[in-house]
């Protein structure tokens, strides 16, 4: 999703930010695959495992701090270079039609048809997307009055991950989708799905489509190029106009 609004704001692709060669004069991304929001110590106390290279948020955190102190001069050049930037945080994933993604519907397959809602999507999963979004809604609320209070120059929008991806599936015929692999992965094996947890795409054997502008998910897990691209316009679309940008 990143590179869409790189591309759109014409600037390159921003490098990782541990990356030894890494060009970051016009940007920098510290984002790291399937790390958590929360501590590693949160899970180990409940004996939920996690995997040993997880990096949560707060770590993401610590190099965005360093980063600024590596290229700022002092803390005013930091607030200067601040107000000019473009800064996209939080965890990704969670704020999902969750249950609209093929693991979850794999992993949560349920026997009653009604357990789903017209696009195929489980209806209590779902639910506990939108109670979590409730809630981040909430915070960012909170946090939008404190920065009101203190004065600072600082605009803080809700990115609808949501609302981008069931937007993408209200309107997939006519987006160029296929209607009989709407919830199937291009790049998978077995089940109604196209989805085997333990058979993941990139295994030998696992076949890939030959036509993934027609699919809406890539591997059971991530969508399709084409899809974070529709995802890209409903998101830039309706966070420009939050902030009141022309675009």
């Amino acid at each position: 999703m990143i590179d869409f609004i790189s591309r759109a704001l014409n600037l390159p692709l921003l490098d990782p930010c541990l990356k030894r060669t890494g060009v970051f004069n016009q940007g920098v991304d510290f984002a790291v695959a399937g790390s958590t929001a929360l501590d590693t110590s949160f899970f180990q106390a409940r004996n939920i495992p996690v995997p040993i290279f997880n990096t949560p948020l707060s770590a993401q955190m610590q190099w965005f701090k360093d980063h600024l102190k590596f290229v700022c001069r002092s803390p005013s050049d930091s607030a200067a270079r601040l107000q000019r930037s473009l800064i996209m945080m939080g965890e990704i994933g969670g704020n999902f039609p969750i249950s609209c993604i093929l693991i979850y519907l794999t992993s949560f397959a349920n026997p009653d048809l009604e357990a789903y809602d017209q696009m195929g999507c489980l209806r209590e999963v779902n639910e506990f997307a939108r109670y979590h979004n409730y809630y981040l809604h909430r915070a960012l609320h909170a946090l939008r009055q404190k920065l009101k209070r203190d004065n600072l120059n600082v605009v803080v929008v809700y990115a609808d991950y949501y609302g981008a991806l069931e937007s993408v599936l209200a309107r997939a015929p006519f987006l160029g989708y296929d209607r009989r692999s709407l919830l199937k992965s291009c790049c998978g094996i077995a089940g109604i799905y196209n989805y085997d947890g333990r058979r993941m795409c990139g295994t030998p054997g696992v076949p890939v489509c030959r036509e993934p502008e027609k699919y809406i998910y890539w591997d059971g897990i991530h969508m399709t190029q084409k899809t974070y691209r529709h995802m890209f316009e409903f998101l830039i679309s309706d966070m420009l106009s939050k902030m009141q940008c022309v675009w």
